[in-house]
């Protein structure tokens, strides 16, 4: 029997990803000192690295990844002749992350950092209200933005450029993390479990249509168009 090393891959990352998210759901939800002290640290040394110049440029990130901008461009795509390809996937695997993103907040409620957020008043950006582990914002516009960079290289682009757009976007979506914690609107740790989750979901999507797309029976369902 042939091993798939793409799956194999994935499986680990998979793995990887949920492991560490488990672990600091624990280490949160027992209020762990350490990770508090680490988190309090982490928050005090990027708060006194703040300028006009970088206040505006991760607001602007920040305003990206929000769940009104992902909502609206949700909706865009659907309404979009390529929704088969890319509006119902995306749609399918954002609303999973907003789900599982509201059940673990409610689940863990951890308040937010207090202290930290800007004190300037940039683009009216003010801070958000509801629990902070983990960074739904993080987890969601990860999902959104990695998943949509997938969608659109595997349908549309070459492999060079393929490699260009994923990976452009995980850049973006590094900076749509860190836009979080410079904010002060969450903790590094809520920020990671968030990033986690979105890897965890990502990867367990794609080995789930995989299995799927070699195992089902239903191929009669082929012959029902979308686009």
């Amino acid at each position: 029997m042939k091993i798939n090393k793409q799956t194999v891959f994935l499986n680990i990352i998979c793995i990887i990803s949920i492991s560490i998210f488990v672990s600091l759901l624990a280490l949160v939800k027992t209020q762990n000192s350490w990770l508090f002290t680490r988190d309090t640290a982490t928050a005090l040394k990027i708060s006194a690295e703040r300028n006009i110049l970088y206040n505006y440029v991760f607001v602007i990130i920040s305003y990206l990844g929000d769940t009104k901008t992902i909502i609206f461009l949700c909706f865009l795509f659907l309404i979009l002749p390529n929704r088969k390809k890319i509006g119902f996937p995306l749609l399918f695997i954002t609303v999973q992350s907003f789900i599982l993103s509201i059940i673990f907040k409610a689940f863990v409620f951890r308040p937010r950092p207090i202290g930290f957020f800007l004190q300037e008043n940039v683009l009216n950006y003010t801070f958000p209200n509801g629990p902070s582990f983990p960074s739904g914002h993080a987890q969601t516009a990860t999902v959104f933005w990695l998943t949509l960079s997938i969608l659109f290289a595997i349908n549309y682009c070459s492999v060079i450029i393929e490699d260009l757009i994923v990976a452009n976007a995980t850049i973006f979506c590094f900076l749509t993390c860190f836009a979080r914690v410079y904010l002060g609107v969450h903790f590094l740790s809520d920020v990671l479990a968030g990033v986690c989750l979105a890897i965890f979901i990502i990867g367990t999507n794609v080995l789930l249509y995989d299995w799927y797309k070699h195992n089902s029976k239903l191929s009669v369902l082929n012959k029902y168009k979308f686009s």
